[in-house]
């Protein structure tokens, strides 16, 4: 371990580590290596990982500034935001419902494409032809590619075995177990029922 410095390379400034020592003739020497950067912005020393972990090894811990990475406004302009909160609550009440594992068992490679159609069904109402636009603006399984002709492929190859599979072991499945679950906890609607 040596000495850090500050250094302009350029339009930039540089944190580096220099180690001063002896050649094998005796004459003083200097090796230095780079650790960091200055950033412009805030000033402070933005040391490598590599440097940080190195320190932290040797029991030397270096106090890392903390600042808030600041975005510029082509930043922000070129910044993806997507929805998700729609598609989390279905995704979740699929999964735990046990479609998700339905659909899987019965269309084990059309699954994720099947489940995003419903999704868009559900949260737009709109017509399949609008799917790709819905998925360039949510976030949802990981999907490739949801054309109109990649949708036509879809619907065709889902046959009608699939659906059969599908709607009478998932969907009855899921029906048996929240009758289950509303008797089991005698709630006050199905107490109602057995009133009348």
């Amino acid at each position: 371990m040596g000495y850090i410095f500050e250094q302009t390379v350029g339009n930039h400034r540089y944190v580096f580590e220099g180690q001063s020592y002896r050649d094998s003739n005796g004459k003083p020497r200097n090796k230095r290596v780079a650790v960091g950067k200055i950033d412009p912005k805030t000033g402070q020393r933005v040391y490598k990982q590599e440097y940080l972990e190195r320190m932290r090894a040797a029991g030397t811990p270096v106090a890392q500034s903390s600042f808030v990475k600041q975005f510029s406004a082509d930043d922000v302009k070129q910044s993806l935001i997507k929805e998700y909160g729609l598609f989390y609550l279905l995704n979740e009440i699929a999964t735990r419902s046990g479609l998700i594992d339905s659909l899987r068992g019965a269309m084990p490679s059309l699954w994720k494409e099947v489940f995003t159609l419903a999704c868009h069904l559900v949260s737009t109402g709109d017509p399949f032809l609008h799917c790709s636009d819905w998925i360039n603006d949510t976030e949802t399984l990981a999907v490739k590619n949801m054309s109109s002709q990649r949708i036509s492929e879809i619907t065709a190859a889902v046959t009608i075995g699939m659906r059969d599979d599908f709607f009478l072991d998932g969907v009855l499945d899921v029906q048996r177990k929240s009758i289950s679950h509303w008797t089991s906890r005698q709630h006050p609607l199905i107490l109602n029922l057995s009133m009348m």
